[in-house]
């Protein structure tokens, strides 16, 4: 008995141990320059690894500083220093919904019910928190399937990066 009450109680406090930032309390985005930040990510739990916002969006970088803003053209801009110490800009493509500004890296699918489905989808959405702090959400989703046979993978993650 007391074992089957120990595993009950482990099940119920052996869960997440950090809470994470949800989509409504982010603060609305308000101003186009969002700030400069740390490009290395705040670890939540001791099962994850550091991830920097170049990382993130694809570039090849490792300045500890990114500069992130929004232009006029409904595009994010990452601002970073290469290797030469001269001020490099890369933009990307996307939308405000909600509370955040959603991008979309890689967007293809292909759906021919019911005999060949293939989703190649990597999500990011960048927020603000209450703390000034910058939220990226990253989804992605790699996945197919032909006949009655499926493989692949998907998953989601949040990033919390310090304000400088």
């Amino acid at each position: 008995m007391n074992k089957i009450l120990i595993m009950i109680l482990f099940g119920c406090f052996s869960c997440k141990s950090y809470k994470e930032i949800k989509d409504k309390e982010l603060v609305p985005i308000s101003s186009k320059n969002l700030g400069e930040f740390h490009s290395v990510s705040n670890i939540k739990k001791k099962t994850e690894y550091k991830v920097s916002i170049q990382e993130l969006f694809g570039i090849n970088n490792l300045d500890s500083l990114v500069k992130v803003k929004i232009n006029k053209n409904d595009e994010i801009e990452i601002h970073y220093k290469n290797v030469l110490g001269g001020n490099e800009i890369t933009t990307y493509k996307g939308k405000f919904k909600k509370n955040y500004f959603e991008v979309f890296l890689d967007k293809k699918r292909i759906i021919l019910p019911p005999f060949y489905c293939k989703n190649r989808v990597n999500r990011l959405r960048i927020g603000l928190s209450q703390n000034k702090e910058l939220v990226i959400n990253r989804h992605y989703d790699y996945s197919g399937m032909f006949m009655l046979f499926a493989a692949g993978n998907s998953d989601s993650k949040q990033y919390v990066f310090k304000s400088k």
